[in-house]
């Protein structure tokens, strides 16, 4: 390649850039025979240095714009144009698992889909179908609510978008923000527990077996450095590791083992909460750290202490939590013998024992029940029921009742056998009846025994009455037992023609029976009656059963003169009830140094288990103290705790737990443990000014405080300038006389000064006075007493401009151009602060415009501090002047003295 260039010599020119390649490439490049038979296969013709490379430039936001539609990202951008695979496989897969699953195997199909298929719009399929994955945590809220109306929320959404968020990290250790999903709001404790669940996930029992089974493996130059590492490893102070709480089966063994690391080590025991040993009866296993309970039942779950000592005499403990799960237990139940076609038949499964929640689950001869055969399933806390109407002899089989929980699976079964219907037309019409073969073709028909016979009547007499069907039950109730609170359905319908009118009467003694009025107030009825309402059928829908409802109850259809009655009894089981015993309310103050007692009494059905939390922890007293339960009068339980000297490590937050197998209650305490406040610290004085002072201090913690006292006083003149740190006289040592201020602050007086640090208070001194020493010091009062002064704390108000001006002017007049000014400075009590000198001010005052002539054209001259007098120069002779003074210091100038008059002499040459 050749390359010219043509350039000017004219040096007036202005400069050409001579490294310009554009325009050398432009002008030298030539392409012969040879290289264009290069290009034409496509070879590079030349080496470019730099290269230069054609980019396409693109309007903003032009990428996402498809057949004239903008959207939000360049992902769905692709995706309209079907550059990139759309989610329908999985809105279909989640579509049809809402047909046949749970919430919780769709929740972890969800977490599958999301860690290893990488759905384009993660965030959309979660819209979709958040309401089958949350479908049993609604479930969930609505038994522990006893409100079947409940209906999705954000924090059920939230609570299901965890549990997603943990399957997640369990397959893949990546956060739902990873996958394009928002992420749950959870705390940072939960995100620690969660990791800490997964760390907790081995058996120490499989890890002491592979130890044990490798160890006599290894070479001696492996066992010397397992021996040192085991050694080294174990040597220190006792330490037991957190444990979760642990969830067993009632009625199987139970091994807790203790978590503990150090060494040497003494001893391992096992406490209960109270404090109390653990008995654990003849057969105990020797080996240390370890616990075995035997056939364990809901009496001894609770907390289990586990205290390590060592050879040192250091002590550590950890409470080790145990809760006993019982499985569903349910009651024997069985259909009527006399089931006929077109009837009805209800069972119910009702359930004797087992934790909630609770499952229920129909089958029919082994399978799911058929849709085709229109059963009615209604569960509710305690049972389940099973209604069938108009009954045909696919209904016949065998029913099984299955419930579960997450300990247990408890099933019963029953056969229904459906009879064909037969009827007597004779009994229907009445002895007059004529015809029976063509009746029953019609009945057969028609099956609705509502027809006129037209045949001829053996009488004179035609027959024309209408056939009635008896009344027959449709659903009706079983005994029944209940929680007290839940929402309870008393089932009551029958069919006939015409339809039978439904009423409801009540007896606490199966004899004496009274009317029930639903949904009224009467005093012939439990008083509880206003909370139920009776439904179009008859059946009677008990918003909260309690424990004045539990008797005989007595359903009646009547249908002219033909009457259906059935009776059942009612049992309204009462979770704990607790109130306070002994008197007084939630909060309690008791002197450091007292004795304190709480207490609470349990009511409700038998086997109440009932413990206690001091701040959210299980109750350790450690010796200090004792739990006492007992029996009281009325079936109640009393459990009492009892501290002999209160110091301040036990005051808090106190819970009485109480439960039974029919639910549970709390009752709350607040214990306040009142000693003398401790000395307010880090007092600081961080703002003064000329008359007044902020100062501040740490709030005292501990012990409660109703008001604080600031004592200050001015110090000598003679302690004016002496340094801060400097000791007082002794005399200074007394704080009761007269010159000594007293501030008194309540909390609401206290200035909240969080800026200058967390957990600070402060207050405003004022009335002080200028470039004044004070000393000052504070205490902490309550009702119990007050604590020490503080140190006393030094601090010097600033200056002020003097507020005297000089006293004792006089003006002379010494020559015919000069006069003489001597003053006395101003009362010592008006400097406020030290003196800088003197400003003498005159002016010419003329006698016409009399003395209150204006100062404003004078002229000013200075003194030091130390001067009293002063002589003015360059006056003219024979004139009238006016003459002031004024001292000032470094925070200004005082208010100047009256005016004084005086004439120069007269000068000789006039």
């Amino acid at each position: 390649m050749a390359v010219f260039r043509v350039e000017n010599t004219n040096v007036n020119a202005p400069p050409v850039n001579k490294n310009d390649e554009i325009t050398l490439y432009q002008i030298g490049r030539y392409i012969s025979s040879n290289e264009a038979a290069w290009r034409i296969f496509g070879f590079p013709i030349h080496e470019r240095d730099p290269a230069v490379v054609q980019l396409a430039i693109h309007l903003e936001n032009d990428i996402r714009k498809v057949n004239g539609q903008q959207y939000p990202t360049y992902k769905d951008a692709c995706l309209a144009l079907g550059l990139l695979e759309d989610d329908n496989q999985w809105e279909c897969m989640l579509a049809e698992a809402a047909l046949n699953c749970t919430a919780i195997q769709i929740r972890l199909l969800f977490a599958i889909v999301l860690t290893t298929c990488f759905p384009a719009r993660a965030q959309i399929l979660w819209e979709n179908h958040k309401d089958s994955m949350t479908d049993d945590i609604l479930h969930q809220h609505r038994i522990r609510c006893h409100d079947l109306t409940i209906t999705f929320s954000d924090e059920m959404y939230n609570e299901a978008l965890i549990a997603i968020e943990d399957l997640c990290i369990v397959i893949a250790n990546l956060p739902l923000s990873n996958f394009g999903m928002n992420s749950p709001n959870r705390t940072a404790s939960d995100l620690m527990n969660t990791e800490m669940n997964r760390e907790l996930q081995y058996s120490t029992v499989e890890m002491a077996a592979i130890v044990a089974r490798n160890v006599p493996l290894m070479n001696e130059e492996q066992r010397t450095i397992y021996d040192r590492i085991a050694a080294s490893a174990g040597q220190g102070p006792p330490y037991i590791r957190y444990g979760p709480a642990m969830h067993v089966k009632a009625d199987t063994d139970v091994i807790i083992y203790c978590p503990y690391s150090g060494y040497p080590i003494k001893e391992v025991t096992w406490l209960r909460e109270d404090g109390s040993p653990v008995e654990t009866g003849p057969d105990a296993d020797e080996e240390r750290g370890v616990l075995r309970l035997r056939s364990v039942r809901s009496t001894v779950a609770g907390g289990y202490i586990c205290e390590v000592r060592a050879e040192s005499g250091e002590i550590a403990r950890r409470v080790i939590r145990l809760e006993v799960h019982r499985p569903p237990k349910i009651m024997p139940f069985n259909f009527p013998e006399e089931v006929e076609i077109g009837g009805s038949a209800q069972v119910t499964c009702t359930l004797v024992s087992g934790d909630k929640p609770i499952q229920f689950i129909w089958h029919k001869d082994g399978l799911p029940i058929s849709p085709t055969l229109k059963v009615e399933q209604k569960n509710l806390d305690f049972f389940s029921l099973l209604i069938i109407q108009e009954l045909n002899t696919n209904h016949g089989g065998e029913y099984t009742c299955r419930a579960n929980n997450d300990y247990g699976v408890a099933s019963h079964s029953a056969t229904l056998l459906v009879k064909e219907a037969t009827k007597n037309i004779r009994d229907v019409y009445g002895p007059n009846a004529v015809s029976v073969r063509v009746a029953q073709n019609w009945f057969k028909r028609f099956q609705s025994a509502n027809f006129d016979v037209k045949d001829e009547p053996r009488s004179d007499r035609p027959v024309t009455d209408k056939v009635v069907e008896p009344p027959s039950w449709v659903w009706r109730a079983q005994n029944t037992s209940a929680s007290a609170g839940a929402a309870l359905l008393l089932p009551c319908s029958a069919k006939g023609q015409p339809m039978p009118r439904i009423s409801w009467e009540y007896s606490n003694d199966g004899e004496n029976w009274r009317h029930m009025l639903w949904g009224q107030s009467a005093a012939s009825v439990p008083s509880e009656a206003g909370l139920g309402s009776v439904l179009s059928d008859g059946t009677v829908w008990l918003r909260a059963a309690a424990p004045q409802h539990e008797g005989w109850y007595r359903c009646t259809a009547r249908a002219q003169h033909s009457v259906l009655r059935h009776i059942f009894y009612l049992d309204v089981r009462e979770p704990p009830r607790l109130s306070r015993g002994g008197g007084g309310g939630e909060s309690r103050w008791v002197v450091r140094g007292a004795g304190a007692r709480l207490a609470c009494a349990a009511h409700g059905e038998p086997d109440i288990h009932i413990h206690w939390t001091h701040d959210s922890r299980p109750l350790a007293l450690h010796g200090a103290g004792s739990v006492e339960t007992r029996d009281a009068a009325g079936g109640a339980i009393i459990s009492e705790i009892s501290i002999a000297h209160t110091g301040p490590e036990h005051g808090g937050e106190y819970r009485c737990h109480a439960r039974n197998s029919y639910g549970s209650d709390e009752l709350v305490f607040k214990l306040y443990v009142k000693e003398r406040p401790s000395v307010p610290e880090e007092v600081r004085i961080p703002e003064v000014w000329s008359r007044r002072a902020r100062v501040s201090w740490r709030a005292t913690r501990g012990a409660l405080v109703s008001h604080y006292v600031l004592q200050y006083r001015a110090l000598g003149r003679d302690q004016h300038h002496s340094p801060l740190d400097a000791p007082l006289p002794a005399s200074l040592d007394n704080w009761d006389t007269p010159d000594v201020f007293n501030l008194t602050l309540s909390n609401t007086d206290l200035l909240h000064v969080g800026l200058e640090a967390p957990g600070r208070a402060g207050a405003t001194v004022s009335a002080l006075a200028p470039d004044t020493r004070y000393a000052l010091r504070a205490a902490a009062l309550n009702d119990v007493g007050a604590s020490p002064y503080t140190a006393p704390l030094h601090f010097t108000t600033r200056e002020e401009a003097p507020g005297g001006a000089p006293h004792d002017v006089t003006v002379r007049a010494t020559r015919p151009r000069e006069l003489h000014v001597s003053w006395q400075p101003p009362p010592r009590d008006t400097w406020h602060g030290t003196l800088l000198g003197f400003t003498i001010r005159w002016w010419e005052a003329s006698e016409e415009l009399g003395e209150g002539t204006s100062e404003a054209a004078g002229t000013e001259s200075g003194a030091s501090a130390e001067s009293t007098t002063a002589s003015i120069r360059g006056l003219k002779p024979a004139t009238r002047y006016a003459v002031t003074v004024r001292a000032y210091n470094a925070a200004g100038s005082g208010p100047p003295s009256p005016p004084h008059y005086r004439h120069t002499l007269e000068s000789r040459e006039s």
